[in-house]
């Protein structure tokens, strides 16, 4: 990895280009040089690790942990998603991490800086986007920003592959389409797994019901300190026009069924963020039941009211509703 000075302004603006205007999925990868991958992991891949911290603290605190030693990271590109999982599971007994991506030079880059941050991790490399040594062994498939780059074809060897998985972290944008489309897959792969996350259950969508077309399933990560106060993310913000406060992602976390309930069954999710108004809130919740619009009436739990405003409530509420309005909340008590 390079540093600040070492960044290659010109080669960002290109990748931007390119991740905005893409109309259709590309088999040519956008990384043409080392500069290329150095200065992405350093601001757009950090900008994804920082959705990968946010997932991966959700987890923890239900009590997840990984139960297989084996990892895949598919379509890995400079590795954020593996480096941000087994950073946050140091002790766990990891036996292998597979990188695959359709770019040469992005696995190369990867390796080394996975060699370099963890040097007793065996790290295998597949020319194959259906790795051989995948077969059989139930591990963790971690996929990340993928969706809008897959093909008819590579979406169904994905589909294929976390068929094979015992856990999936899966990881996209926080746009309408992807959102769409990760819940599209989770039908598919609902049969053979249980959901753990964002889904309090693992009935049909709620969002696929009439009347929720307009909906999507997407939350919100919480930026570290630096990315305001430390001035090359301001100038990164400022080039790339991006609200660097603004940090949306969907995701999805499947675990390979067995005979235990969801242990959230009673819970419903927050979609989104709440729409605060002069008094009140408007809350899109998902729980077994549906996907449906609640209010809260400040005077109704000033506390509560507070809490969601200033974005300290978390999304997992076990709500009290009377007369149609939420009027108190528990959430799951730490694991």
């Amino acid at each position: 990895m390079g540093d600040w000075t070492t960044i290659d302004w010109d080669a960002l603006d290109r990748l931007r280009n390119t991740f905005i205007h893409r109309k259709s999925p590309s088999a040519t990868p956008y990384w043409t040089s080392e500069s290329d991958l150095a200065s992405y992991d350093m601001t757009f891949a950090e900008r994804i690790g920082w959705k990968w911290d946010a997932v991966l603290s959700h987890l923890k605190t239900l009590g997840w942990e990984p139960s297989t030693k084996y990892v895949l990271d598919w379509g890995c590109g400079t590795a954020i998603a593996s480096r941000r999982v087994l950073s946050t599971f140091p002790h766990h007994a990891w036996t292998s991490l597979t990188l695959w991506d359709h770019s040469t030079l992005a696995i190369q880059y990867a390796q080394r800086v996975l060699r370099s941050d963890f040097p007793n991790l065996n790290i295998e490399i597949s020319s194959s986007s259906i790795p051989q040594n995948w077969q059989n062994q139930q591990g963790l498939l971690l996929v990340s920003h993928v969706l809008n780059e897959l093909t008819p074809s590579s979406r169904s060897e994905l589909i294929q592959l976390a068929r094979q998985a015992q856990t999936i972290l899966w990881i996209e944008p926080g746009t309408y389409n992807d959102s769409r489309s990760l819940i599209s897959l989770r039908e598919e792969l609902s049969e053979d797994f249980t959901i753990l996350a964002p889904c309090t259950h693992n009935a049909t969508c709620g969002l696929l019901t009439e009347g929720n077309e307009r909906h999507w399933c997407h939350h919100f990560a919480k930026p570290p300190t630096e990315a305001f106060t430390e001035s090359y993310w301001a100038k990164f913000g400022k080039r790339m026009d991006i609200d660097l406060r603004h940090l949306p992602y969907s995701f999805l976390v499947l675990e390979r069924k067995n005979d235990s309930p969801s242990p959230l069954t009673n819970f419903s999710r927050i979609i989104g963020a709440p729409r605060q108004y002069k008094g009140f809130a408007k809350i899109l919740s998902c729980q077994e039941s549906g996907v449906r619009e609640i209010e809260l009436q400040k005077r109704d739990n000033p506390k509560l009211w507070k809490e969601l405003r200033k974005g300290r409530a978390g999304t997992l509420h076990e709500w009290e509703i009377s007369n149609a309005r939420i009027i108190g909340s528990t959430s799951p008590p730490p694991r």
